[in-house]
């Protein structure tokens, strides 16, 4: 998702690779919707990312909390889904902070300014136009 935005963003904005980076951007139209839509990516992220927090903060109070399953299994499932739960706190914090990126990005309206802020992200989407080439 956050991949097929910068998309839409790069291609609103433009490239800064014309050495006239002071010039208006290609798409004001676009730039606003793929911005709105990072705003609503960044909201949707934060929760994904406070929900996962919470479950590892307070100990999985959703296992802990079920007639269904006794203390010890409980903790046991705990024990089990902590380190995946982990790594996806971490992805989820790492998508975030693209996904910010990304949203101030659009709000600056500067061409060629996503593919020195989000490098990784711009080789990515240079790869996949090029494939399709």
């Amino acid at each position: 998702m956050l991949l097929a935005l910068y998309g839409r963003a790069a291609r609103a904005l433009g490239s800064g690779d014309d050495n006239n980076a002071s010039a208006a951007i290609e798409d004001p139209q676009e730039a606003a919707e793929a911005a709105a839509d990072a705003a609503d990516l960044v909201e949707l992220l934060r929760l994904r990312h406070a929900d996962l927090a919470a479950t590892l903060t307070n100990g999985f109070p959703a296992l802990r909390e079920t007639v269904w399953q006794s203390s010890g299994s409980a903790r046991a499932a705990a024990q089990a889904l902590g380190p995946a739960l982990e790594e996806n706190r971490a992805r989820a914090s790492d998508l975030l902070r693209e996904a910010l990126v990304l949203e101030g990005a659009l709000k600056c309206e500067k061409r060629g300014v996503l593919e020195r802020v989000l490098p990784k992200r711009a080789k990515q989407y240079a790869k996949g136009v090029s494939d399709r080439a």
